[in-house]
Formats: C-alpha cells, structure tokens, sequence
C-alpha cells in the first residue's frame, strides 16, 4: 500500500515535509478521496495527458488517483508503473516513496537493494524525510559498528532539520548505544526535543 506518497500536489511545493507528515496527509486523502463523478474523471484525464507528456508532477499525481481510485478504477499496479517514470526521472519524493514501499513490502533482494540506492539518491539531493528512512534501513541491515555509525549518521542529519521521527531514532541509537557510545543524558535530550518538536507540530497543524 503507497500510504506515505498519497498526498495533494500543494503539498509537493512546500519545504522538506516529515514521513510522519506524508503518513497523516495520506490518511486525510483516502478518507476525503470523492466517489468517481464527471469532473474526477475529466480531472484524471487532463492529469494523464500531463504524465504521458512527461511531467513528473503529473506523474505523481497520477500514482496518487490511481492508488485511492479517484476518477479511475482503484490499481495499485498502474499507480506504481506512473510512480516508477518518476523515479526515472529522479524526482526525490518518488524514489523515497518507492523506496519505502520496497522496503516494507515482500520484495526481492534486487528491490531492497534498490531502495537503499534510491534513498541515498534522494537524501544526496537534500530530501529530508531520505535521511531518516536511510538511517533506518541502514540500522536495519547493519552487522557491524561502522555500519550502525553510518545510520546514525543519518539520524543526526534528520534530527537537525528537525524531523521528529529522527529526533526519535537518535535519541534511542543513544539509549542502546547503536552506532554512538551509549548515553541516557543524550537520549534523554534527544526524547524531550522530539517530544517538543511533535507537540510544536501539533499546533501549527490546528
């Protein structure tokens, strides 16, 4: 299921949107997503005529109506062939899109090695929910300190563009001491500004 791409397109030209903030977006989408109506489907066919063109905006967007049915039958198949053209063009919140469905679904070696490819794609173009979603991938897979060093190292990066969901996984590498000399204090720092930042986030959303 592509949950974390299934947001509108307003949402595209603002600044490093969070995982978490992709998560929430989606759950509103799919819960206001209309029934199909005549101006849904001339509005599919405007946004397809977009995608065959190209645009990589379009393309997305066109996963987006694909993957929650709106002005076409629901097919998660078609919705990742579109999401895919995106990522063949580098478009970053495609690969990381991708990526995590990759890395979350049963996919195959060759696909989980993709979406590291993928997210190390996006995170070198500045992509701020990439490093995160590395960090724990790498974590994940890591076997030894020098590998878990790396992931942290990606934490770090979230935490200072103060992503919540990084903030989180820093502050617990410090409590268990992966890829970092194990720390309470910092951990507790790090829990209490994830805390702070999530409740932050709370209010400019209301």
């Amino acid at each position: 299921m592509l949950i974390p791409f299934l947001l509108p397109l307003s949402v595209l030209a603002q600044p490093s949107p969070t995982l978490l903030d992709l998560q929430l977006l989606a759950i509103a989408a799919r819960a206001d997503a209309p029934a199909r109506d005549p101006a849904n489907i001339a509005a599919f066919a405007q946004t397809r005529r977009a995608a065959e063109a190209g645009d990589v905006v379009a393309q997305l967007d066109l996963a987006r109506k694909l993957q929650l049915g709106v002005g076409a039958p629901q097919s998660t198949a078609q919705s990742m062939a579109w999401l895919r053209k995106g990522v063949a063009q580098g478009d970053v919140l495609a690969q990381t899109i991708l990526a995590l469905e990759f890395i979350d679904g049963d996919s195959s070696a060759e696909e989980q090695a993709l979406a590291i490819k993928w997210l190390e794609a996006a995170a070198e173009q500045h992509f701020v929910p990439a490093y995160n979603a590395l960090g724990e991938r790498l974590m994940r897979v890591a076997t030894d300190d020098e590998q878990r060093s790396e992931a942290f190292a990606w934490y770090q990066r979230s935490a200072r563009e103060k992503d919540t969901a990084g903030m989180r996984n820093l502050a617990r590498a410090h409590e268990l001491g992966l890829g970092v000399k194990q720390s309470d204090q910092w951990a507790m720092v790090w829990y209490e500004w994830a805390e702070w930042r999530g409740k932050l986030a709370e209010k400019e959303n209301k």
